[in-house]
C-alpha cells in the first residue's frame, strides 16, 4: 500500500513526476518514461515507480493539483529516486550480452 511507502518517500532524494498531455499516443507515453528512468540509471540514480499516483483516479487529482498542471496534463507516474553507490548493488540477473547473441 502507499501508506507503506510512506517512510522511503519521506526520505527520498528526490520525487520525479513524468506528466504527460492526455492526449499523448499511450505507445510513445510508455516509451519517454523507460527512457527516463533509463537516464536516470545512467546518471547513477536509483528509481521507483509509486505508478498509484498516476493510475489511481483520485490520486492522480491531487497530484495534478499539487504539480498546478493544466486540464490537457495528467500525471503518468511519480519515481522516487536518489543516488545509488554502484559497488552496493546486487550483480545483475541479466546473462552477458554474449550469453544471449549466438553467432
Amino acid at each position: 500500500s502507499l501508506t507503506a511507502e510512506a517512510g522511503v518517500t519521506k526520505t527520498a532524494s528526490a520525487l520525479v513526476a513524468f506528466v504527460q498531455d492526455r492526449d499523448a499516443d499511450p505507445f510513445q507515453t510508455g516509451r519517454d518514461w523507460h527512457r527516463l528512468w533509463l537516464e536516470m540509471t545512467a546518471l547513477g540514480l536509483a528509481a521507483s515507480p509509486l505508478t498509484i499516483l498516476g493510475d489511481d483516479e483520485q490520486a492522480a487529482t491531487e497530484m495534478s493539483q499539487r504539480l498546478n498542471l493544466t486540464p490537457h496534463q495528467r500525471v503518468v507516474t511519480v519515481l522516487r529516486a536518489g543516488m545509488v553507490d554502484a559497488r552496493k548493488l546486487p550483480p545483475p540477473a541479466r546473462l552477458p550480452l554474449d550469453e544471449v547473441i549466438l553467432a
